[in-house]
């Protein structure tokens, strides 16, 4: 059996399906190419974000902490408490010293007289 006839048809085969091998994988491979582009391009944004993230944190761990600064200077609800007892006992020996004053007052003026 001579199989020199059948040569060109092997090669013939052969690039046929060599051909549609590149063929049918390109369609892939632009996928993959365009998915790693579009791989990177999320990784940048996400760096971005996340750099753009981690300085607002930055700035409100920094408030907080500030905040919490003053807070430890407010005072207490007990505090002011005492605080408005105390008031409204100075504002009732301040409206007896005033009384206690035109008192003296009123009796200074008679006596002048």
């Amino acid at each position: 059996m001579d199989l020199i006839p059948y040569v060109p048809l092997v090669w013939l085969a052969v690039l046929t399906v060599g051909n549609l091998v590149a063929f049918l994988r390109r369609p892939g491979a632009d996928a993959a190419a365009a998915l790693e582009a579009f791989k990177t391009q999320v990784a940048e944004r996400d760096k971005s974000t996340r750099e753009e993230f981690e300085s607002i944190l930055a700035d409100h761990t920094q408030r907080l902490t500030e905040i919490g600064v003053h807070m430890q200077h407010i005072p207490s609800v007990e505090q002011l408490r005492a605080i408005e007892r105390a008031l409204s006992g100075m504002e009732e020996r301040t409206r007896m010293m005033g009384d206690s004053l035109r008192r003296i007052e009123d009796y200074l003026r008679q006596t002048k007289e």
